[in-house]
């Protein structure tokens, strides 16, 4: 316990505002993909989740701002997980330079089970909040 799931991300020049900075759209469409990949990793993919009848979906993202990446910075991406509560997980996501480690900005995004057949909010399965508690921090960060 207590590591993130991390990758490297290089944004794309179409991933860019009109200064050359990572698009603030874009951080939220990188971290989505960190996510999946971190449900992939845990064994817990989309299609996994499908064929049990379930879904995920995010239900609020934000994200506060700290440094630019810009043309030629490559992002780290850390994903941890906050909190895994009935039917949803709450994630947090430090987007790092992969240069020096600035922290770029952070993200939270809650993520809801559905229920495929009812559309409903779903119970979150034992043993994926199992599989995903190898990304609970070990403290405060």
């Amino acid at each position: 316990m207590g590591k993130p799931f991390r990758t490297e991300y290089e944004p794309q020049d179409f991933e860019r505002d009109p200064n050359g900075n990572f698009h603030s759209t874009y951080f939220h469409v990188a971290c989505g993909h960190d996510r999946y990949a971190a449900f992939d990793a845990t064994g817990f993919s989309q299609e996994t989740l499908r064929s049990r009848g379930l879904a995920t979906v995010a239900k609020q993202q934000s994200c506060e701002f700290f440094a630019p990446i810009r043309r030629g910075d490559r992002a780290v991406i850390e994903t941890w997980v906050e909190r895994i509560g009935t039917t949803s997980i709450c994630f947090r996501h430090d987007v790092c330079r992969a240069s020096d480690g600035t922290l770029a900005a952070r993200a939270q995004a809650v993520t809801v089970i559905v229920s495929l057949e009812t559309g409903k909010a779903a119970k979150v399965p034992e043993d994926f909040a199992a599989a995903l508690a190898q990304f609970f921090p070990d403290k405060e960060q």
